[in-house]
């Protein structure tokens, strides 16, 4: 079950998209506005899901010709036990988008940490990304220490490193990864380049991903 599935939209009544990641038999990871913990029983999937500590729905799912897994959820109950049939069930569809596993920090950093080298140039400093509300990705305010970056671009933390003149960074908030981006000097003293969404940009799995472009403008030191 690693990886990317599509519950339907969660706005138009489905489930939103899930990320799972799954070790041995035990299935965490989100779905929706959900966090998701489960198991694995031969080909049937069970899941608790889960908000702030309260528990929500459970679901039984079943593995269709199709590879997609189909089955119900039920609020407020145990799915399949005594007393579910009298709760609410809802229809549940997995449809596998990736199989590529959920970018996770500790997946980022060690990117990083290999592509960190001797560093040939500095972005410390305040970077135009363009506006936020207009598309661009906002401000960006940079600290470099050796090869190392740290700072904040719009509404997300960064980390990144340094290689020559090219520079790679992480976009997060909190524990969740957002973005990859590798960008590369201009004639003009720009920074552009190409953004992967929940890929690691230039790897296995990023072809398929969304792609933005990215260039920031130095403003000051």
């Amino acid at each position: 079950m690693t990886g990317t599935w599509d519950a339907g939209g969660a706005i138009a009544g489905g489930w939103g998209e899930g990320r799972f990641t799954q070790k041995e038999n035990r299935i965490s990871g989100t779905l929706g506005f959900y966090n998701v913990n489960g198991v694995v029983s031969g080909t049937d999937i069970y899941m608790v899901l889960t908000s702030s500590g309260n528990v929500y729905y459970t679901a039984h799912l079943k593995q269709s010709g199709e590879g997609n897994y189909i089955g119900k959820a039920v609020e407020g109950a145990i799915v399949d036990k005594k007393g579910s049939e009298e709760a609410t069930n809802y229809l549940m569809v997995l449809r596998q988008v990736s199989n590529v596993p959920s970018l996770t920090r500790s997946v980022t950093t060690a990117w990083l940490n290999s592509l960190a080298g001797t560093a040939a140039v500095d972005i410390t400093g305040v970077w135009d990304a363009g506006g936020a509300i207009t598309g661009g990705w906002g401000e960006g305010r940079f600290i470099q220490t050796g090869n190392r970056i740290s700072g904040t671009l719009g509404f997300y933390n960064v980390d990144g490193v340094v290689n020559g003149t090219n520079v790679y960074l992480v976009l997060y908030a909190r524990a969740a990864v957002y973005y990859t981006s590798h960008l590369q000097p201009s004639k003009d003293g720009s920074y552009t380049g190409r953004v992967a969404e929940r890929a690691i940009i230039g790897q296995k799995g990023a072809e398929g991903a969304v792609k933005y472009h990215m260039i920031l403008k130095k403003v000051s030191m």
